[in-house]
């Protein structure tokens, strides 16, 4: 019993020196539509991309959503279409911390590092709490509800939604719940609506606004 207890404590005490010490891990995940910032969503590091489902568009971005002077952007996705060649994988990209990746279209892919940064994820700054439900409409962000980053969840029927900000962290995509075409979203995840951003719903879409974490 002492001796697990002592490997217990050992294997603590042995992650916690790996993120104070900025140790690196072996790290996956799959990421949807949305916005991702390295350090935040998922630790900094050098990446491999795989697309698991869908056809998009896979892009970084630097934290304040602009263009990097050396920005990785690729069609990605795993159907040919005729017009566009879609990668199904890269290799090797680098996401420092604060780096944005930005996932859109429809595609789903996996990063994979075996050496990312063992530093703990930083909690994403925002004291909203409660989440907001649209429909049809023109919404100010501070006025018709809280300004803050947001993931967008369609519930029923299907329409665009977009914000004025739609290249700088905002959204224009189809939404919806029913979909054999490939061409309605139904989620897109930490999408940035700050004070005094306009979000429009269209259609008969109902979306709900959860506060990212």
């Amino acid at each position: 019993m002492k001796k697990r207890l002592f490997a217990l404590v050992l294997a603590v005490i042995s992650v916690s020196a790996l993120s104070a010490c900025g140790g690196t891990i072996v790290y996956d995940r799959e990421l949807g539509s949305g916005y991702y910032t390295a350090g935040i969503d998922f630790p900094a590091g050098t990446y491999d991309i795989e697309v698991i489902s869908g056809n998009g568009v896979v892009y970084t971005l630097s934290p304040d959503y602009d263009e990097l002077p050396d920005s990785f952007s690729e069609m990605m996705g795993v159907k040919e279409d005729g017009m566009y060649e879609y990668q199904k994988s890269h290799s090797n990209l680098s996401l420092p911390k604060d780096t944005v990746l930005s996932v859109s279209g429809g595609v789903t892919i996996k990063i994979h590092s075996d050496s990312a940064s063992g530093e703990a994820l930083a909690r994403r700054e925002q004291s909203i709490t409660e989440n907001v439900w649209l429909e049809n409409g023109s919404f100010v962000a501070g006025t018709d509800f809280p300004a803050g980053v947001y993931d967008i969840v369609a519930v029923s029927g299907s329409g665009n939604v977009s914000s004025d900000n739609m290249a700088e962290g905002g959204i224009c995509d189809v939404m919806g719940t029913k979909d054999v075409s490939g061409l309605y979203q139904n989620e897109y995840r930490n999408i940035y609506l700050p004070e005094g951003i306009t979000l429009k719903v269209g259609g008969d879409v109902e979306i709900v606004l959860t506060p990212s974490i």
